[in-house]
């Protein structure tokens, strides 16, 4: 190296450091694909539990007026039950599909799908 010419040494030493700013660029771009991957992983996560609570919600509300109509025979409650359970199954497929990006949901997507089977095959406790 001592035979090199001073603008050699220049330039020499600007393109380590280019080279090294240039794999720094890289690491933080690498950082920030990273990162936005974990922000809308994490906005998925959020609308499945969104969508988690509502299908708790219709299961309340159905067991509610399942129960409001065997004890009065309240037409308006037999026709609300009939509702809800005709959703519940379309909510569950949805959830499913919303939870296809994890696979660690399974177990409770399995313990869902076992509370919800009767509202497959509910029929209305009105007769239309």
């Amino acid at each position: 190296m001592t035979n090199l010419k001073l603008f050699h040494k220049q330039l020499l030493l600007v393109s380590v450091l280019l080279l090294l700013e240039l794999l720094l660029l890289a690491t933080l771009q690498i950082l920030l694909i990273q990162s936005e991957q974990q922000v809308a992983k994490a906005e998925e996560a959020e609308a499945l539990r969104r969508e988690g609570d509502l299908m708790a919600q219709e299961l309340y509300e159905a067991s509610t007026s399942l129960v409001t109509y065997g004890l009065t025979r309240s037409e308006a409650a037999g026709r609300r039950y009939s509702s809800l359970a005709m959703d519940i199954p379309l909510k569950l497929e949805k959830t499913e599909r919303m939870a296809a990006v994890f696979p660690e949901e399974k177990e409770v997507l399995d313990h869902w799908r076992s509370v919800t089977s009767a509202y497959n095959t509910a029929t209305s406790p009105v007769s239309s």
